[in-house]
């Protein structure tokens, strides 16, 4: 049995912070250069929502929307939940006032979380325990980023989104290529109490960010994975239609059209708009890309996810 995916939606809160403001908190930052590097001029803000609030408010809209009726599973990806126990998913599955014979489960991956999502779902119903259901990412940064941190708050942004997958005919999710590297845990990181790493201490609560190693794992690993992803679902290169990246950065995703040797005009990016939306990116990405109509249907599309953890994941979609 097959797989596909056959809707998206998204979230955005209504606050949001533009660079303008943020310089007027901290007038010694150089916003020319953040721009320059980030391509980021507005994020979003949940400011009084949490994660759960944010990702019921896009699965109505997916489920009334779309007239869905058979949800089976409710896979909830995020790593910033606003309970340790019971996972947010089951506070989604009674918002939602799902089937109890709908399953669901929190996913704590980041950046790489929604083709770990769309593995565990495409799996599901690929060996018939499910037909159908919802991937939900759902994501507030924000509550780990202090004011004056430089690194991380021009970038984050909070957002849900919203995906309906279902058995289909034809293969139309393939090629999976997932991993991980636990050495670089600490590149990464929100410790659960203060942290000392190297000359530096981290904050309990705050998320610490050495974007330099962040950045060479990128190039190393996502050319590596982009690879693999190609020569698993038996594809040239030339022959996908699209590429869309995790959101993480201008810089970063510059750097990676270069390393992977692709045509730039291929290359979805929607970072000026929405910001870096963790595992929310590349499903928000494609939405955005097929309402202005430049993923059309039946077009293939490489999507490859990678940060945090370190952890990694790619797939090749048929739209």
């Amino acid at each position: 049995m097959n797989s596909k995916i056959e809707h998206i939606e998204y979230y955005l809160p209504k606050k949001y912070e533009t660079l303008k403001d943020l310089k007027k908190e901290n007038p010694s930052w150089n916003i020319k250069k953040i721009f320059d590097t980030t391509g980021i001029n507005k994020r979003y803000i949940a400011s009084n929502e949490n994660i759960v609030d944010m990702a019921e408010k896009s699965c109505k809209k997916l489920i009334k929307k779309n007239k869905i009726k058979n949800i089976d599973f409710l896979i909830l990806v995020t790593q910033s939940s606003p309970t340790g126990i019971p996972t947010s998913a089951n506070i989604l599955h009674q918002r939602l006032k799902l089937d109890q014979k709908c399953l669901c489960f929190d996913i704590n991956q980041g950046c790489s979380g929604f083709i770990y999502a769309l593995a565990v779902a495409s799996s599901l119903i690929e060996a018939n325990i499910c037909n159908s259901g919802i991937i939900v990412c759902s994501e507030k940064y924000s509550k780990y980023i202090g004011k004056n941190d430089s690194s991380c708050r021009p970038i984050f942004s909070d957002a849900a989104s919203s995906v309906f997958v279902k058995k289909s005919k034809k293969s139309k999710i393939r090629g999976f290529v997932l991993g991980s590297d636990g050495n670089g845990y600490k590149n990464l990181i929100v410790p659960s109490k203060n942290l000392k790493i190297g000359n530096k201490t981290l904050k309990k609560n705050k998320i610490y960010m050495n974007g330099s190693n962040v950045f060479l794992f990128t190039l190393n690993k996502v050319k590596e994975c982009f690879d693999q992803i190609l020569v698993k679902s038996k594809l040239e290169k030339s022959k996908v239609d699209f590429f869309i990246f995790h959101q993480a950065s201008k810089f970063v995703l510059e750097n990676l059209v270069r390393k992977v040797g692709i045509d730039k005009k291929k290359n979805i990016i929607n970072l000026n708009k929405v910001g870096n939306t963790v595992s929310a990116s590349i499903p928000i990405a494609l939405k955005m890309a097929l309402q202005n109509k430049k993923v059309k249907k039946n077009s293939k599309v490489l999507l490859l996810g990678f940060g945090v953890g370190y952890s990694w994941g790619g797939c090749i979609i048929e739209c």
